[in-house]
């Protein structure tokens, strides 16, 4: 929306028993709503310099797949430069590889590589734990082992999502993703992770998809 970003920052400003902060999300191409037809507007940069004034905004994100935009496009260059200069992070969406291959259209590893490599002093957070694939996952943890600007975001890597509808007093469980295999893989790579002295401390815990109406609770 026009204000998407003004909203979420007055929301965690508003609410700071519940959130610690927020991250903006930036959009770097004019094109998208005509050529893609894509809820999502063009943000210069001078908005998102605007904003992190604001003591609640804790980073940058960047969608790539959504918003059509390589790792390593010219286009974020401007927007990587700020965040340096304000000592934040970008957390980058991952894409796993789904019938367009999306993850070596925008996040390959050779374009991760080539980030990290150009811009040393960015914080890096790679979501979903550089991709949700395995092979992605590995490489992702590579570069967090060789790069120390390199972090890696869990959100995605349950396997399963189970809300609670808290909406008629008693909460309601809502299973509405499942996948055991998936789930084993992901707890796998997990720990294998977790094993790592030095990836281990560079591991940012995230669920994904939280909606407000619901509450999200960890399982066994």
């Amino acid at each position: 929306s026009e204000d998407a970003n003004h909203s979420m920052a007055d929301l965690v400003k508003g609410n700071p028993d519940f959130f610690v902060g927020a991250v903006l999300q930036v959009v770097p191409r004019k094109d998208l709503a005509s050529e893609y037809g894509l809820p999502f507007r063009y943000v210069p940069l001078e908005e998102i310099s605007d904003l992190l004034v604001r003591e609640e905004i804790k980073g940058l994100k960047v969608i790539t797949s959504t918003v059509k935009t390589p790792i390593d496009s010219p286009l974020l260059e401007p927007y990587i430069e700020l965040a340096i200069q304000m000592g934040i992070p970008i957390l980058f969406h991952c894409c796993s590889d789904g019938v367009e291959k999306y993850g070596e259209e925008f996040t390959s590893y050779n374009q991760k590589l080539g980030l990290v490599q150009r811009h040393p002093d960015l914080k890096v957070v790679l979501v979903h734990f550089g991709g949700l694939n395995l092979s992605y996952v590995s490489e992702s943890v590579s570069l967090a082992e060789q790069f120390p600007n390199v972090y890696l975001n869990t959100s995605g890597m349950s396997g399963e999502v189970n809300r609670w509808d808290t909406s008629g007093g008693s909460p309601r469980r809502i299973p509405s993703y499942n996948d055991p295999e998936m789930r084993k893989a992901w707890e796998r790579e997990l720990r294998r992770a977790m094993q790592n002295p030095v990836v281990r401390r560079k591991v940012v815990f995230g669920t994904d998809h939280p909606e407000l109406k619901f509450d999200l609770h960890p399982l066994d």
